[in-house]
Parts: C-alpha cells; structure tokens; sequence
C-alpha cells in the first residue's frame, strides 16, 4: 500500500494557518505591552482613552471608538490600550494573509509572508503600544482583498466579490480608512482601477457608483461620534484638542488644517528625499528578513508580462512608500527616525503582500508543501521576534513616564513649565488628566499658541492674555513672570531669553527662568541640590539608551542639567567639580562625546 503523504493533514486545516499565525503573534504584542506610556503620541492617545475627548488633527475617530468600548476594563490605562492595540495587531496579520489568498497566493506563500510580517520590529513596535497604524493595516488589507481580480478558482472567488458589491466594499473600507488615518488614500491607484472593474463587470453602471458613496458615507460615521464628544467633553477632565463646535470645524479637524495635509509637524524645515528614501528601504529590507529584493527581483522578471492589476498594486506601494516618505518635513536622525518609522507599516504589508506573490513564482510547487511551509514560518517567527527583542525593548523603555513623573516631583508649586516634544506634550497630559498629578503646575507648548483655541485656553488657566503668533519667547516669558508663578524650560532655554537678560539655573530636570535682577545660588551649592535630586529620581537599572529614540531623547533631558553645571563651575574655575558634572551628563547620554548633542 502506498504511503500517504502526511502533509494532506495539514491540507485539510490550511484555513487555519492564517489564524493562527496571527495568533501566535497577538500572544507576543500583548505579552510585551508597556504599562505606562512612551514616547510621540502615546500619552494623549491613552488620556483620550481613559478620559474621552479629541486626539489631535484628523481625531482618529474609529480607533479612538474603539479604544474607548475597553474605558471599562479595570487595570493600568496604557497597558490595556496596548492590550487593544495589540488585538488589532493580531487582525491586521490576518487580514495580510488574507489579502494574500485572494490574490492568489498559496498558503504556504501567504504563511511565510505573513510570519514576516507580524515578526518584523516595526510591526511589533506598533502593536505593542497605543498607535492608529496597525489600524490602518488592517483597513488597507480589506482594501487589498476586495480589489483582488476575480480568479477562476472558487477559493480566490469567494474572497473577491465583484460588480456592485466589489464597489460597496471599496467605498465602506475607504471610509473606515479616512475615519482612521488619512494615509490609506495612498491605496488609490489600487482602489480606483479596482473600482473601474466593478463598473465594468455590472449591468447596470450607476449601482457600483451609488454603492460605493453610500457605503463611503457610512464608514465617514465615526466622525458624527468626534463631533458628540467635543461637544460634549468637559475639557477639565478630558482632553480636547480644537474647538469643534460646528460643520466647518469639524472639516478643518479632519483635513488638519493646523498642521497642513501633508506636513507631519507644525516646524518647517528642509524636505530631504534622497535620506528618507535611504532609511526606509534600509528599514523594510532588514526588518522583512529581505523581501524587498525578492520583490523587485519578480518585478524585473515580470517586465515582459505585466497586468494591470500588478501595476495598480506597484503604483499603490511606490505612493504609500518612496512617494510619501519624500515629503516629510522631519528628517530621519534621532528621535525623527523613530517618528518616521511608523510610516513603513502600510509599504511594509503592501511589500509582503508582492512577495507573498512572488514567492509562488520562484517557487511553484510551495502549495504542495505546506508542512515545509508551516515549518519555515514559524522559524521566521522566532528569528524576526528574537532580532527584533532589542530595538523593541529600547521603545518600551519607562523613560518618558519616568521624566514626566521626576519633572513634577521637582516643580516649584505652582510652576508654569514651558517645553516642546511630543513626548512631553502628550506626557504631561496625561499625567494631568488621567493621573491627576500636581495640577497646581501648567504645561505650555510654545508652537501650539498659533492655535486660538490653545492660546485662549491657557490664558484663562493662567489668568493672563498670551500673545498672538508666532510664539516670541521672551514677551511669552515676560508675560509668564507677570503672573507671579514659578516658571522654567523643561529643555533649552531659547538664546533670545538669555540675551534679554533674564537668568537662569538647573533645577533637577528644568532650566528655572528669573527676572534679570533676580540672584540665583552659587555653582556649587546649584550642584549639591541637583545631586540630592539626582537620587529621588526614578530612572531605570539599565545601560543608557540610544540616541535615535523616545528614551534617548529624553536622557538628554537629564544630561543638559549637568552641562549647564558644568559651565557654571568652569566659568567659577572649579574645574573638578565641572569634571564631575560632566561625567554625570556623559552618564546620560554617551554620544555626548560624539559630538550628538
């Protein structure tokens, strides 16, 4: 009798690799979800959480609905809005795979590519935290699956509708999509030639038209939702970014008419295309054990042969990746690389989804060994995850959470505390309404008084009328020690406010800003404060972090209080004890000595 092959177990449960791919990888995001916030966004996204309101410009309305249907979980609020996200991270691995299948991909072929995938840094980094880009994903896989060409086989047909309900689907998850993260509309060429094939393949040309609309008006809805909770929140308890109070506000949030439609920071400075180019594709070959070449060697090969719905695919990768990247306006270097990195998710599925293709073209007899397959996938699992281990740790470092926390332990009561970053942005609003920790201090972002609404909303907690942009520093300092409080940088003082002749000196974490008549401690008794401030800090028992990071950024936080101590002493002629500080800062920061400062 011959022998079976025993692969044909696994043939028959083939349905549930995808699943369980996307299992396995749920299990590590949630496993490595933060219990307190990190850096960029991460704070308001956990106080919109917990308290409700408005995250800024477009509002991400559906992850925010989302998020919100766990407020009720009990437990620490950033670790269970990493739980969520990390779920989501889990969907959007499966929806890859899925998108794979329905173009036509083996499973072997989608396993691997989706192992990949959910094993990959940038993806883990993502599912692990509160972020809307895993969200994303899983939107722009949807869209992928429903603009898959119609197949003969029955499998393939099934997950790609066709006619109107091809439409209807494309319009719902472009909606979704918009009431997620404005950067899905970088799958139009694919959506659009796909929409083109649903009015083709109906009898009756108007209803994938009006399908489409209506299904898009429906996926819009969570931003009826955005309108309720600005109306409604109390901006007290929650936090609420705008003032959306009609029609025409609510258009200017969504298209984000305070930073530009296209700028990721309110600062202007110099597009570096060629840098960012470099990055990225540096960033997707090693974070997806190099499929990339895999990729644009099956699309060389390909040349001769192209389809139209490959070259839809291609244009749709080549938008949401070189083409996005090429205009940011923050360059990839310190901490601005790990901003930008975020961005590489979408290219990074869309890649694995071509390589899942491509994969079945070098090697076409991969669908008949799918325990091979099953095998190579889960030792991408454990080889992506283990190189990956560093780089996400590195992330989830408490070091923000930690400052944030040092910073108000130090405060002057009643300080107003002047700083920039999103780091501590978010930071101190979430220490403020979800933590409620001395809101006898006031966070001001010099670059957010452009905005009237912030502007008028400081001036009333501070009792004082701060001026109309652009943000001068030394009338806003001015103004600031007009009203009798404390007031210090969480970070450099601007040169402007040293040549006006106000002083300055290091308080643990803050630079405190006098009137110029004021007479600050000596050098030496300046150190022994900071030192005996030094040991209340919470910091973490490990090695200092990278410069390109959240952590690093904010270790340089620490290190520039012992710089200016270093200056005030040598500038006395105590050139041991500024040895002394010195050391502490390189401490901090060890590129110091690299000239990275």
């Amino acid at each position: 009798m011959a022998r079976r092959d025993p692969s044909w177990v696994v043939a028959r449960f083939s349905f549930c690799l995808g699943p369980l791919i996307a299992i396995l990888a749920t299990i590590v995001y949630v496993i490595s979800a933060p219990a307190w916030i990190v850096g960029g966004d991460s704070g308001e996204i956990v106080t919109v959480f917990a308290r409700g309101g408005v995250a800024h410009p477009p509002g991400y309305p559906l992850y925010v609905m989302i998020l919100r249907m766990f407020a009720w979980v009990p437990g620490n609020a950033p670790h269970v809005a990493g739980t969520v996200t990390a779920v989501m991270g889990g969907f959007a691995v499966a929806a890859l795979h899925r998108a794979c299948r329905a173009w036509g991909a083996s499973v072997g072929a989608a396993t691997i590519a989706s192992a990949v995938f959910a094993s990959s840094a940038v993806m883990w980094r993502l599912s692990s935290a509160p972020e809307v880009f895993v969200l994303n994903v899983v939107i722009a896989c949807c869209i992928a699956a429903a603009a898959a060409p119609n197949a003969p086989t029955a499998a393939r047909a099934a997950l790609a509708p066709s006619g109107w309900k091809r439409a209807a689907q494309l319009g719902f998850y472009a909606g979704l999509g918009l009431a997620n993260h404005h950067s899905i509309v970088l799958l139009a060429p694919l959506g659009l030639w796909a929409f083109a094939r649903s009015v083709r393949e109906d009898d009756r040309k108007w209803r994938p038209f009006c399908a489409a609309l209506g299904a898009l008006a429906i996926g819009l809805m969570p931003y009826a939702y955005l309108y309720v909770c600005a109306r409604n929140a109390d901006t007290n308890v929650a936090w609420v970014w705008g003032d959306i109070h009609d029609a025409a506000s609510l258009v200017g949030h969504f298209r984000r008419a305070e930073f530009g439609s296209t700028r990721l920071a309110l600062r202007d400075a110099p597009l570096e295309p060629l840098l960012q180019l470099k990055e990225m594709g540096w960033a997707l070959v090693r974070d997806l054990l190099g499929l990339p070449v895999l990729v644009a060697v099956a699309a060389i090969a390909s040349l001769k042969r192209v389809r139209a719905e490959m070259v839809a695919l291609a244009c749709a990768l080549l938008l949401a990746g070189p083409g996005f990247v090429a205009i940011f306006n923050i360059a990839p270097r310190g901490v601005g690389a790990a901003i930008v990195e975020r961005f590489y998710l979408m290219p990074a599925a869309l890649v694995c989804l071509c390589a899942a293709i491509a994969l079945d073209r070098f090697l076409p007899r991969l669908d008949q060994r799918l325990s091979a397959s099953i095998a190579v996938s889960l030792m991408v699992l454990i080889a992506g995850f283990a190189l990956g281990a560093t780089r996400v740790a590195e992330d989830h470092r408490p070091t923000v959470a930690n400052y944030i926390h040092n910073t108000l332990a130090i405060a002057p009561r009643h300080a107003i505390i002047v700083g920039s970053g999103d780091q501590k942005f978010s930071g101190f609003a979430f220490a403020r309404f979800v933590e409620r920790q001395r809101l006898d201090v006031a966070f001001i972002t010099p670059e957010m008084l452009h905005a009237s609404w912030y502007r008028e909303r400081q001036s009333r907690e501070l009792g004082v009328t701060l001026g109309a942009p652009p943000p001068d520093r030394v009338a806003l300092v001015s103004t600031l020690l007009s009203t009798g409080r404390p007031v210090a940088f969480a970070g450099p003082v601007p040169k402007g406010v040293l040549e006006a002749g106000f002083v300055t000196f290091p308080l643990g974490t803050l630079q405190v800003i006098e009137p110029a008549h004021a007479v600050i401690p000596s050098a030496r008794s300046l150190e022994a404060t900071n030192i005996e401030m030094l040991s209340t800090f919470e910091l973490e028992p490990v090695a200092s972090p990278t410069s390109a990071s959240w952590a690093g950024a904010t270790f340089g936080e620490y290190a520039r209080t012992w710089l200016v101590l270093e200056a005030m002493l040598r500038a006395s002629g105590d050139a041991e004890h500024a040895q002394s500080c010195h050391d502490r800062a390189q401490a901090f920061a060890p590129w110091l000595g690299k000239g990275s400062w």
